[in-house]
């Protein structure tokens, strides 16, 4: 599977343990292009330290690898990108 998404189209990540993904276990970060969308999606500020721009990249890179090779179970949806192994789950939550 192909995904060819840019980081231009995700508003936030996340990489965590499976699982619940509220951040218990793992980290959300938002993309710093849309800061100010997150802040009203979500309904409350969002820190410096939670963008960076680098983070999503690597998140939407990996989500992108596994769906490529196939190591990862993969969920596409109009919200969201996931690619899920037995120890890790990565999301690219899309604007």
């Amino acid at each position: 599977m192909t995904i060819t998404l840019t980081t231009n189209e995700v508003r936030s990540v996340y990489s965590g343990r499976p699982g619940c993904c509220c951040g218990c276990r793992g980290k959300h970060t938002v993309n710093p292009l849309f800061r100010a969308e997150a802040e009203q999606h979500r309904g409350y500020a969002v820190d410096d330290n939670e963008c960076n721009a680098a983070a999503v990249t690597r998140i939407l890179n990996t989500i992108k690898k596994h769906a490529e090779q196939g190591t990862a179970a993969v969920e596409t949806c109009r919200e969201y990108v996931a690619a899920e192994t037995d120890s890790r789950i990565w999301i690219a939550y899309l604007r």
